[in-house]
């Protein structure tokens, strides 16, 4: 056996991996971290964002799934991803070390980057937040801006807190879970993403058909997409165009069709202001107390 062919067994028992195009190794994988808050767990919209991220940029690229935006954040600092679609929160928690690659386009609110925060329930005598105090409640994300932030931010400003107003609560880490829990009565209330919640009663009827909304925040900007700043801009560049090209392809076309998303804009950091000052707001509320 040559020294040649004995290195190519040598990379390829070790799991490596060679490009011949040019004579050049093969770039390495870009990783996009999602977690199943905003988009469900659903294995053939990952396979067709992989396929359609990986063509736009010439790169192969990986979905990395994490069960909660704490552990995508973590993802993102170990540099385990290089982008994640995570949620206004977070970003601006961590706004220092993260840049704003791109926000999405709600295809249920008038194709703007916006969307709002529900409550909701399938308890018949319920009608409104105040009517769920002594009862057990639904959070989605401890780190959600529509699942937690907002309806934690309507307590205090009416004197409460979740573990005072509460009989109960949880966390669910997924918007779909927090509508499920509602639906089958484990909760008798809960909050959810707008967008999630009619992109499920288009897709899952069923599983939104006993479920009513009793309160309606006011708009926030959407759940972005991020990367941290010491990236590979040259990277993040060819990342972010594919993203703001994607009405431009079919294939993109379709897979936005798929998400109930009409697009993607740069967005603007001041988008994200208004829960900034909320989640200030309620920080010094609580310390006050």
């Amino acid at each position: 056996m040559t020294g040649r062919t004995l290195f190519f067994v040598v990379l390829l028992c070790c799991g490596g991996s060679l490009a011949i195009a040019g004579g050049d190794a093969a770039r390495p994988v870009f990783r996009f971290g999602l977690t199943p808050v905003v988009l469900h767990e659903n294995t053939n919209i990952y396979v067709q964002l992989e396929r359609y991220l990986g063509k736009a940029m010439g790169l192969p690229v990986k979905a990395v799934q994490r069960g909660t935006y704490a552990q995508i954040m973590d993802a993102l600092k170990s540099g385990e991803v290089e982008a994640a679609w995570v949620c206004g929160l977070p970003y601006t928690r961590n706004a220092s070390w993260l840049h704003l690659v791109a926000v999405p386009l709600n295809g249920f609110d008038n194709n703007k980057p916006l969307y709002r925060s529900l409550i909701i329930t399938s308890n018949e005598n319920v009608h409104s937040l105040t009517d769920l105090r002594g009862r057990v409640y639904a959070f989605s994300d401890p780190d959600s801006n529509s699942g937690h932030l907002v309806p934690e931010y309507l307590l205090h400003r009416r004197g409460s807190r979740p573990d005072l107003f509460f009989r109960a609560f949880f966390f669910t880490n997924s918007h779909r879970k927090v509508v499920r829990a509602v639906s089958a009565g484990l909760a008798d209330g809960g909050s959810v993403d707008s967008y999630v919640f009619h992109a499920l009663q288009k897709d899952e009827p069923e599983l939104t058909r006993h479920v009513r909304v009793i309160e309606t925040s006011e708009e926030f900007a959407f759940p972005p997409v991020v990367a941290p700043k010491k990236a590979d801009s040259g990277r993040i560049g060819a990342f972010q165009r594919a993203l703001l090209g994607m009405r431009d392809s079919r294939q993109g076309r379709r897979l936005l069709h798929q998400l109930h998303l009409a697009g993607f804009t740069r967005g603007r950091p001041e988008m994200f202001a208004s829960i900034q000052a909320m989640d200030r707001e309620v920080f010094t509320l609580a310390v006050s107390r």
